[in-house]
């Protein structure tokens, strides 16, 4: 019955089946070739501090365009976050450290967009507000065990190899050698991430610790940063050389950056990304590597 249908079909019928036919055909590979058309996601990975502040540059990056969205991996650390852009695991690292040899020899990329006050915090509920370097030392060598309302006073610790040890052992030689003390003695608080730091402070009475000021900013932390020998870090008092601790901070791509990372890079340099950057108490950095004029 059906090849005798088939066979009393008039010509012109089978015209517009057919061409209906062909129509569905064409929109069903428009749709698929639409799909795989569509541009991939930008991966990032890296330094939990800077994932912070880049966390609000990715909203504003979505709000200005349709084309690609950022994916963020979970915290890699700067080390490992340069690993993953040379191998194309993700597609642009942020790193809170300059590259070192070893990874300059993979071909990687560093482009620096900003640098941040790096700081002591402690819980806002702490009455605590300010720090000297000798005070530093002593809570490092555990001879300041208490604040000045009697609170127990804990030093969190960053493993010996992390960027923040660098900086804490750059402060003054009496606090590097308190550090190295520190980090050979049992029982210390110890923070291996930028995240279990600031959890780190956040849960344990009297705690101090270290992390970069936009990451309390971007993330909206109930912690304290606070002053160094009389000087409240910002990005105005690093660039004026009061506050003298802070981390530069990049980008970092594998040897040929794909074109909707350079887009992104293009957006964090724009008007709109800085903007973002100086909120989070960033001095921003130009697309040549060189700090813009001192923030007001």
């Amino acid at each position: 019955m059906l090849n005798l249908a088939r066979k009393n079909l008039r010509p012109a019928r089978l015209g517009i089946l057919e061409t209906a036919l062909a129509g569905l055909l064409m929109l069903a590979a428009a749709l698929v070739a639409g799909k795989h058309a569509r541009a991939e996601d930008i991966r990032i990975g890296g330094s939990g501090s800077g994932l912070a502040t880049m966390q609000l540059l990715a909203e504003a990056f979505h709000a200005s365009q349709s084309e690609h969205r950022i994916v963020f991996e979970p915290v890699l650390g700067t080390s490992g976050g340069i690993r993953a852009a040379a191998a194309g695991s993700v597609q642009l690292a942020v790193a809170s450290r300059a590259l070192n040899e070893a990874e300059r020899s993979l071909g990687v990329i560093q482009i620096e967009y900003g640098r941040s006050p790096f700081v002591f915090a402690t819980h806002a509920g702490n009455k605590a507000t300010a720090l000297t370097t000798q005070a530093v030392a002593d809570l490092y060598s555990g001879k300041m065990d208490k604040w000045p309302d009697g609170t127990r006073a804990r030093i969190i610790l960053r493993p010996a190899g992390d960027s923040d040890t660098a900086v804490i052992r750059s402060i003054s030689p009496a606090v590097n050698q308190a550090n190295t003390e520190a980090l050979s003695r049992s029982g210390m608080l110890l923070a291996v991430t930028d995240h279990d730091s600031i959890a780190t402070i956040e849960k344990v009475p009297g705690a101090v610790g270290t992390t970069m000021l936009s990451m309390i900013i971007a993330m909206k932390l109930p912690l304290r940063a606070l002053t160094l020998n009389g000087v409240a870090p910002s990005a105005r008092t690093i660039a004026n050389g009061s506050y003298p601790h802070f981390k530069h901070m990049y980008f970092v791509t594998g040897p040929k950056a794909p074109a909707a990372a350079r887009r992104f890079i293009a957006f964090v340099q724009s008007p709109a990304g800085q903007q973002i950057l100086k909120r989070t108490e960033h001095w921003v950095v130009d697309e040549g590597g060189r700090a813009r004029d001192a923030p007001r």
